[in-house]
């Protein structure tokens, strides 16, 4: 499962990278072909690490709430095991550590990590589009709600590890499709894959 899970994080690094230099030549229509290849990886990331209880934010907030002794308490240590792996610390303390933990769980890839780059994309697209620079943002204040949340999530793993593997090369696989003019790379790529989440 980890080497499934290294995998995708490893084709995140290439979009992320052709995204960048697609912004860089003012390129809308790749950039926003490649944003959307990066966020689908997003959903096949959180199908390797579902199968892992271990990896699941259900988990974390479950055995923090369980030192809360009355509701409010309760809701103490979720807000707490929260920012622990999100904003690490408040406003100021944030700059320098913004990410620090940075754990790739079910439940944060989707509520956290996926959104983010949402509206990054789409502020790239809007810049191009209407020849502006840029636009900046304050990221404190846009991750600061998911820490107020309450929402729940799994304490189960779902899915299995074949699953998984599976994802992994439906990753690569697309990879390949979107960048035939480096097949030979690709396929080199994809068969090391395949030795690794198979062992």
């Amino acid at each position: 499962m980890e080497t499934a899970r290294q995998a995708i994080a490893n084709l995140s690094w290439y979009f992320t990278d052709r995204l960048q230099n697609a912004f860089s030549d003012k390129n809308l229509p790749q950039v926003s072909l490649y944003g959307q290849q990066l966020l689908s990886l997003f959903d096949l990331q959180t199908a390797i690490v579902s199968t892992d209880e271990n990896m699941l934010l259900g988990t974390w907030l479950e055995k923090a709430k369980r030192h809360g002794k009355t509701p409010a308490e309760k809701t103490y240590f979720e807000w707490n095991a929260r920012v622990q792996i999100t904003l690490w610390a408040n406003r100021e303390g944030a700059v320098q550590l913004r990410d620090y933990a940075a754990r790739e769980w079910q439940g944060l890839l989707e509520d956290y990590y996926r959104p983010r780059w949402e509206s990054f994309i789409s502020r790239l697209e809007i810049a191009l589009l209407t020849d502006t620079p840029l636009e900046t943002i304050n990221h404190y204040d846009e991750e600061l709600p998911f820490v107020y949340r309450k929402k729940e999530y799994p304490t189960v793993p779902s899915g299995c590890l074949k699953e998984a593997v599976t994802a992994a090369l439906r990753a690569v696989q697309a990879c390949r499709i979107i960048h035939r003019e480096e097949e030979g790379e690709q396929d080199s790529f994809e068969e090391n894959v395949k030795k690794t989440v198979t062992l």
